[in-house]
Formats: C-alpha cells, structure tokens, sequence
C-alpha cells in the first residue's frame, strides 16, 4: 500500500540554502570544480586526448551521456557529507533569521556518510551549536537513496502538524569519495553538495501542501551500489560504487514513468495547476520519462544537473533552492518534487509557493 499524504496548509517553507564543497570555510579550500576535460584528464591521465583519439579508451554510453548534461561539477577535498550538510545548515537558519536554539528538530539525509554507525544529524547538531541539555532539538537521520529527502520531508511535516517547533532538514552528498578511480561516467556524472530547508507551522491563506505520495517496488538486476561486506574484509574496491546492469536501468525506467501517473492520479486538481517539476535529476532520458508521465506539457522542468551534476539525495532542494533563486516564480505557482531510486522507492508531492 502506498503512503498518501493530503493536502495540508499547515506547513511552511520558510527558507533554502544550498552549499558546495567551494563553499566550506575557508572558502576554496575544501573544494575543487572540475569541467568535462578535467574529470577525463584525472581519470584517464593528461594525455587522454590521444587516448581518445586512438581509441585506446571507450567513453561508453554512460559517460557520453552525462556529458550532455552535467558540463561541471564539484568534489570535497579533505571534508565529508557532515561538513557541506553543517555549511548547508548554517546558511539555512542565517536565510531564516533563527538560531540553532530556535529548531525543534533536525532531520540529515545522506547516502554517502563518513561513518556508518553514528548519526549524522547528532554530529551536525553539536556543530551548530546543539546545547546537551534535555530540551535541545531532537536529531535523526534518514537513509533511503535517492528519496531520502522527500521522506525527511514528510517526517518534518509530520512533527509540524503533531505541534512542534520549526524543524531544519538537511541532505549532504559526496560520492566523490566512493568513486572507482578508473569508472570515468560516475566520475562525469556525480558531484557532491548539499543543501537544507526550514519548515515551521502556520496558516497559509490556502494549502500550501497539495498532496503527496511514497511507495516502493521490487527492482530487478543490480543497482547502483557499493557491495562489500560489513564490516571491512580487505578489498578496497569493494567499498566504491558498482554501475547499475540494464535490467534494473530498465526497471528503473519504468518506474520513472509510472510514478508520476499514480500521483497525478491520486491529485488531479493539484498536478492540473503545476507549472514546475523538480526531480531528482540524474539524466536528460529520466527527467524527459517523468515531465511526461505527470501528463502536464506546459510545465517547465527545473534542474541543476548542467552546475553541479547528480548530487544525490540532495538534487531535489537543490534545485528548489536555485528555481526560487532564479526569480522566476511567482506566489501560488505550484512545484511537483519527485524522486525515484535505485533502491525501489519513489516519492513525490505538490507545493505551493507562498509570498
């Protein structure tokens, strides 16, 4: 049975922000901007131009493919998912005009941690100045692909409407870190970054929540994924990202067409009124089998895939945050957030913009 979500006004976006490793203090020193040609040159060596050109080296299909979209994108240099997501927090409650004593709770999202056993959102927390008293903000951590943040989302949303104080979510990146050293399309296609919200309670003069949805179905083949046993048995590069086979790209496919009808299905009223669809944005081909599925052509499709490549997790308030930045929104548009990972699970919600 899918989760189904209803429609809500109380519940507001109160503030974006958005960092990238060139942003962690000191600023440009914990980061690094690669274009296409210089993610080729520390793949395959500076003379992979002659590589190319004799053929001795084969872009691929993947690697080709992510050229056509991503043409930058940015990698932590000595820093970690913890040290963009506090950044991405800091910048949050600073655009929010809080402090980190106003927060009820914080909620992080990563699918590429430091550490497996620790919470990041504790870690995030004392950064920002958590106070170990009894009454600081609660901290949890959510670890689900590429829907973690909607789903952090929802928990948010679910504290706010129980009559909790604001809530700051936050999803942080680096796969960077989990890269093969040789696997030139993950390295073309991925970069890290993060970027955090702050939802509080009120009354918006119409829902600000327009309805939204999660499920999970079962993928075939084999994922994106990092393989090796827990703990640690000696193989380093059991512990770097895997490439998806086609079986699960296929079922992967199509489940990047079927969710947007099963929401669409679920909130005509709300889709029919979407001027705006924010995915999780990994390739031209899935957000091209999203934007029609939801059935809505004048809809624009938002992405920051071109400036930072696939941030994860956190490419879909990424994207938010640079679509209100743009200036090109007004109030009552409505946004679609959809996400669908490798993992089966998929979710997606309506959103009004106030103000």
């Amino acid at each position: 049975m899918n989760l189904i979500l209803q429609p809500s006004a109380r519940v507001q976006l109160l503030a974006t922000a958005v960092a990238m490793p060139l942003d962690l203090p000191p600023a440009g020193q914990h980061g690094i901007e690669l274009d296409n040609d210089a993610v080729h040159e520390a793949v395959l060596g500076p003379d992979w131009r002659a590589q190319v050109d004799a053929q001795t080296v084969t872009l691929g299909t993947a690697a080709s493919a992510a050229m056509q979209t991503v043409s930058r994108r940015q990698h932590v240099r000595e820093a970690s998912a913890i040290d963009l997501a506090i950044e991405a927090a800091r910048r949050a409650l600073l655009a929010a005009g809080m402090q980190t004593g106003d927060l009820a709770a914080l909620i992080c999202v990563t699918s590429s941690p430091p550490v497996i056993s620790a919470a990041m959102a504790a870690r995030v927390g004392r950064a920002l100045g958590c106070s170990e008293a009894l009454c600081n903000a609660t901290a949890l951590d959510v670890r689900a692909g590429g829907v973690g943040l909607m789903l952090a989302w929802f928990s948010a949303q679910g504290l706010i409407a129980q009559g909790s104080g604001p809530v700051l979510v936050v999803a942080a990146e680096a796969p960077s870190s989990f890269m093969r050293p040789d696997d030139l399309a993950t390295a073309l296609l991925y970069g890290d970054g993060a970027a955090a919200c702050i939802l509080v309670g009120g009354s918006a003069p119409s829902d600000t929540f327009l309805g939204g949805m999660s499920g999970q179905v079962a993928l075939q083949g084999r994922p994106t994924t990092i393989p090796g046993l827990l703990p640690p048995q000696g193989d380093l590069m059991a512990y770097r990202f895997d490439k998806p086979d086609r079986a699960h790209l296929a079922d992967l496919s199509r489940l990047w067409d079927q969710c947007p009808r099963v929401l669409a299905a679920q909130f005509p009223q709300a889709c029919a009124r979407t001027r705006w669809l924010v995915p999780y944005a990994v390739s031209e081909r899935q957000m091209a089998t999203a934007h029609a599925a939801l059935g809505q052509p004048d809809a624009e499709l938002h992405h920051e895939l071109a400036r930072y490549g696939c941030v994860g997790a956190a490419s879909p308030l990424v994207a938010l945050h640079g679509l209100l930045a743009s200036g090109r929104t007004r109030s009552g548009d409505v946004v679609a957030l959809l996400s669908a990972a490798g993992n089966g699970l998929w979710a997606g919600f309506f959103w009004a913009l106030q103000g």
